[in-house]
């Protein structure tokens, strides 16, 4: 029995350690990179800082939702132009719903080329959502290196237990030897 307490032990001690120190390192890395997502003001320093610089080149206007498709996730907003008088739909990528056809959305269009806009109030969800996303990363990545720690500690009580009751058995039978003379 402490032969297989033993290995049992070893691999445990190995896979443990292995998930221990991936599970940590991953958590570390996802909770570092999630933090420094949500940290609004950096976020909205970098996106504001973007925007500023479109904004030399560009002209603001309200637009509307005209539709969204949650199956391709997503959404059309339509604009009008007031350099060429012409109607535009810019197309993004979202994944969440924060919007319904119709809802009113500034847009910031190029003077130059009114087909290329931003919509900076989707840049703002979509910077929540990576940070939400990465924490959550983070969190199961924790949770496999406490498994791996908990996997380690069993392998450690399973591999001295098996130690233990070989030296256990090992001593009884070397006393046995020598009180009937025998060596």
């Amino acid at each position: 029995m402490s032969k297989g307490k033993t290995i049992g032990g070893i691999i445990l001690i190995v896979f443990g350690a292995i998930m221990l120190t991936l599970g940590f390192l991953f958590a570390a890395l996802f909770f570092a990179v999630g933090n420094m997502t949500n940290d609004q003001e950096v976020m909205d320093e970098a996106i504001q800082e973007k925007i500023d610089v479109f904004r030399l080149s560009a002209l603001e206007t309200i637009g509307e939702v005209t539709e969204i498709d949650r199956d391709a996730g997503t959404t059309k907003i339509g604009y009008e132009s007031e350099t060429d008088n012409a109607y535009y739909e810019l197309e993004v990528y979202t994944v969440f719903d924060d919007y319904a056809e119709g809802d009113a959305i500034v847009v910031y269009y190029n003077i130059d080329d009114p087909s290329n806009a931003i919509v900076p109030d989707i840049y703002d969800v979509a910077v929540d959502m990576v940070g939400g996303i990465f924490a959550i990363i983070g969190a199961v990545a924790a949770g496999v290196g406490v498994v791996g720690l908990i996997l380690l500690i069993i392998g450690i009580v399973l591999l001295v237990k098996g130690k233990k009751k070989k030296q256990e058995n090992g001593f009884n039978g070397a006393a046995g030897n020598y009180q009937n003379g025998q060596f």
